[in-house]
Order: structure tokens, then sequence, then C-alpha cells
């Protein structure tokens, strides 16, 4: 059978696989629309669609992205997770703007001044480069307003690039966006095919000019990459998340969830504080023996699991607080001078950072 292109983005459609770009319950034929673009023209709402870092730096290159004002959008819980590799360059220093999503997740008692403080140095030293950064909360609908001023004061007029890696939240933000366009000009929502690329890009008219939706990137150094579907819906924080506090001893372990493992090496107890997703179990206790804790635990109380924690990763972290991030699954703030070594399933890379919080 011949490749039959959706209507809408112009992305092969397919109905083999529901997860997969451009699928559809029909039968691909030249009047049938791709899910995602159904959802979008009957029900104004934008669903996530991924591709690979290679299709997506494609894709970029076949659009006019380097003219326009591209919106990065950003996972305050995994900030530095959610960037984009190379987007300034891919963009070749078009104006970005950032929109730290999930706001709702951390902890209100925390500013949004002082997470925009803390955000944007660990975001230049991974080389994203931004005109002006915005707080905002796609599912509380915080910040959108101003988003949206911030948009047309960058954009002039010219088209906008939603970007964004798997995730992120960026359907549910740009469904935000529309809603709050919507109710200020009572405009329509249409989809069209985008202009110069069939990669599956969505053309939105919006606010007196074109909102192209992408498709995530998908990341594969993410907690999300070694779980199925339902997991995957256990690490994503749906509210706020409550701090788990611990005073640890050296040798002292937290597991979080089966998907890591810390070890604390100090001279001295040291404060850490869990930040994950409140349905994921955080456990305490002495570092000796927890081999066989986790053998006996995996997947029952130490859940989700990829079954293994077969890499290790060893942080010596100074005086003052410091974050260890899991890629998507938590950050545990500690109180240093410490050596922490993180257990995690091959592949899923941690990283130390200044505290966020």
């Amino acid at each position: 059978m011949s490749a039959v292109k959706c209507h809408g983005c112009g992305g092969t459609l397919q109905n083999a696989d529901l997860d997969a770009p451009f699928y559809t319950p029909k039968t691909p034929s030249d009047d049938v629309l791709c899910q995602r673009c159904y959802r979008m023209r009957h029900y104004g709402e934008v669903l996530p669609a991924r591709v690979d870092a290679r299709a997506y730096t494609d894709m970029l290159r076949e659009t006019n992205i380097q003219r326009a004002l591209v919106v990065n959008v950003i996972d305050l819980f995994d900030l530095e997770g959610s960037i984009l590799p190379n987007i300034n360059a891919l963009t070749n220093q078009s104006d970005v703007l950032v929109a730290l999503n999930k706001r709702d997740v951390l902890p209100q008692s925390v500013n949004d001044a002082k997470l925009r403080h803390r955000a944007l140095p660990m975001l230049k030293r991974r080389g994203l480069l931004a005109k002006d950064t915005v707080v905002v909360s796609a599912e509380k609908k915080q910040g959108i307003d101003r988003l949206i001023d911030t948009i047309a004061k960058l954009a002039r007029g010219r088209d906008i690039y939603v970007v964004g890696a798997t995730n992120v939240g960026k359907s549910s933000l740009i469904n935000a966006m529309l809603s709050a366009a919507a109710s200020r000009s009572l405009n329509p929502i249409t989809v069209s095919k985008a202009r110069g690329t069939t990669q599956g890009l969505i053309a939105i008219p919006f606010e007196k000019a074109t909102l192209y939706d992408t498709p995530g990137l998908y990341n594969p150094n993410h907690a999300s990459a070694f779980l199925d579907e339902n997991a995957v819906k256990l690490v994503q924080p749906t509210k706020e998340i409550k701090p788990r506090v611990y005073q640890l001893s050296s040798p002292q372990t937290l597991f979080i969830g089966g998907l890591a493992r810390l070890d604390i090496d100090a001279q001295s107890a040291v404060s850490a504080i869990a930040y994950a997703a409140n349905a994921i179990h955080v456990h305490r206790r002495k570092t000796d023996g927890a081999d066989a804790f986790f053998t006996a635990h995996e997947g029952k109380n130490l859940t989700p699991s990829a079954g293994v924690l077969n890499q290790k990763t060893a942080f010596t972290l100074r005086q003052g607080k410091h974050d260890i991030v899991i890629p998507g699954l938590a950050f545990i703030s500690i109180d240093g001078p410490v050596r922490v070594t993180v257990h995690t399933p091959k592949g899923l890379n941690p990283y130390k950072r200044e505290a966020l919080i």
C-alpha cells in the first residue's frame, strides 16, 4: 500500500501503533486525519507527539524557524533533563522565549521569582540563551496571559514555534494558550498543513500570527524511557509535591521507588529532602543489606522499577545545598559535605546541580 498523508499535518498515516506518530484508527485514505489532527480540529485539543533527535533536527531545518520566535517549554521538575540539545544552534540564534512549566507541582512556599532566578543560570550553562523567561502552570492555567503577552511582544507578527522534549507538558500548555486566546478573540481554532515540511507540524492561527506545534523530542536519559505506560504515570507529578525530609547518617541509603538508590558517605549526619511524585515510595535503610533488600522488594514496595540498578555514579558534594537529580524521577536536595553514590538502571544518568529550592 502506498503512503497516504494526513491532510492536516502532512505526516504519513498509519493504523498499526497507537503510540507512534500519525496514528489513525481508520484505514488511511486521502480524506482521513491522524488522531492528533482530528482532536485538534474537532475538539481544539492538541495531543502530544514525539520524534527522535535525528528526525527532529531534520524537521526544524525544513521550516522557517530561523526567522521566527521559538517558545521552548521546559519542565521545572526536570530542568536540565528537558532542555533540547543545541536548541540555539538549531534555530540559528532565533529569538527564544522559555516557558518554565509545571509550576503547580513544586511547593507553593517557593515564589516564582526565586525559581526563575535559580533556573536561569542552570539553563545558560546548558547552552540555552533566552530573550525572556516566564513561569507557568498549564494544569492550573497560571501565568498563561503573561506568556501570551510576552509572545506577542517578542514575536512582532512573526511565526511562533513551540518546541520541547517529551513529558514537559507542551501540548497541555498549547491547549491552555489556545483557550485563553479564544476567550480574547473568539477566533475559531483550525488546523492546516505546515509550510515546507511533511514531518508532522501543526499550524494554528494564533494572535494574528501562526503558531506551529512541533512533536516532542524523545529523551532517552529520562525515567519514562525505562518504564511502561502505566508506570510512567506514577513518576509524573500531578499535584504539589510533598517534600520528604531525612537526617541521614553514614552509611545509610535512600531508595527512590525501584529506579534509584542513593548511598550516603559522610563524617556526620546530613540533611536530605526528596522531591518526587507523591505516589513514589521513598525508603530509608542502612546501606548494609541494601542489595538484598532491593532483590526482595523490587516491584513491590520499591515501585516502579526497571528490574535492575546496574549503574553506579559517585558525586562529591561540597559545603552547602546541592541537588542530585535523577532525570524524570526525582531530585534530592542534600546539605554537604558528603559523598553520594547513586545506583540507577544503566543509561539513566543522574547529575548534580546547585539546589533549585
